[in-house]
């Protein structure tokens, strides 16, 4: 997001409500297999499947810079802008 007048881009509290309306109705508690679209629900897959969500429901003007998804405490995977622009 561009930094405003007051050095502030998006607001965090606007991140964490685009994430309880169309993300985490998908994942949070859910068996996975059963609300996301059909795919191989590995921990690669579903982060796409994440970045695509908030890419497509951020406010004109904001992107995602960079996704990091754990599938355990030490095991997930990083997105960013430029891996997903490839």
């Amino acid at each position: 997001s561009s930094i405003d007048a007051y050095g502030l881009a998006m607001d965090f509290n606007e991140v964490d409500k685009l994430y309880e309306r169309e993300i985490a109705p998908y994942i949070d508690g859910q068996l996975v297999n059963e609300t996301l679209p059909e795919m191989n629900t590995t921990a690669e897959n579903i982060a796409i499947w994440i970045w695509h969500q908030f890419n497509k429901h951020l406010p004109e003007n904001n992107s995602l810079q960079k996704l990091e998804f754990f599938e355990t405490d030490t095991q997930g995977v990083v997105l960013t802008t430029e891996l997903m622009d490839k």
